[in-house]
């Protein structure tokens, strides 16, 4: 019984350090200069003549990051508002038409926002964490996960064009929201295991059950649930999180 009582008790306070790890968000910290072995501890001393600059520094930094992260959620969240808007308003569930669009424009816009939101989220991804930074080993992991996103939507778009082809117009849509949706939610947890911001773990977390709810509920809901889940969430955080960070700066 005293084993059971143990193990039950180290079971709990792992299930608790997990729940802490991901929904405990700790104060970003910038600094100038890290440690040779990439700790990013700080190597100023704190009464150097130096120290006030390179706090300040430290302090535009982390601001410079926390913009870029609300950008990029922002251009995420208007490609979802807006492609899969589009796309519920042509064709809804049950096929049924709520503005009569050119069959080809839901689908033609909906791509070009994602790839502009891709884009845009690597170009500020090496801007973001690549730059302010002596260590090395951050501005590789910096330029490898904007790489990731590149290359990533670039093979998807290849691969599952080439897909959809031969499945009907309602598969070849579930499949198209499924795998966008879902590749933006895994790239943003594993951006949060590199850098351990835990605001991308918890977009990531989100996205994906979205992008579950969406399959499960079918052709027209999916878009619906997207589009307001993903999309009209992801606004609504974004421009209150870039308005409270014009107001602190």
């Amino acid at each position: 019984m005293v084993g059971i009582a143990v193990a039950t008790e180290g079971a709990t306070e792992n299930a608790g350090g997990f729940v802490h790890a991901i929904f405990e968000q700790p104060e970003l910290r910038g600094s100038v200069e890290t440690s040779p072995n990439g700790s990013g501890a700080m190597l100023a001393d704190a009464t150097s003549p130096d120290a006030s600059r390179q706090t300040q520094q430290g302090a535009g930094t982390v601001a410079r990051i926390k913009h870029h992260v609300q950008v990029m959620h922002m251009a995420w969240g208007l490609a979802w508002l807006i492609g899969y808007g589009l796309r519920f308003l042509g064709d809804g569930p049950g096929e049924r038409v709520f503005v009569d669009l050119p069959d080809r424009l839901p689908q033609t816009v909906l791509l070009v926002l994602l790839a502009g939101a891709g884009a845009t989220t690597a170009i500020l991804g090496v801007r973001a964490f690549g730059r302010g930074t002596t260590d090395p080993r951050s501005t590789l992991q910096a330029k490898r996960y904007g790489t990731a996103w590149l290359v990533g939507f670039v093979g998807l778009i290849i691969t599952i064009g080439k897909i959809s082809s031969d499945l009907s117009p309602h598969q070849s849509e579930l499949l198209w929201g499924a795998t966008t949706t879902g590749l933006v939610g895994a790239l943003h947890m594993s951006g949060s295991a590199i850098w351990g911001d835990r605001e991308q773990f918890r977009m990531g977390l989100w996205l994906t059950l979205v992008n579950v709810i969406g399959v499960i509920a079918g052709p027209g809901w999916q878009a619906l649930i997207i589009c307001l889940g993903a999309g009209g969430v992801t606004v609504v955080l974004a421009t209150h999180n870039l308005l409270r960070l014009s107001r602190n700066s």
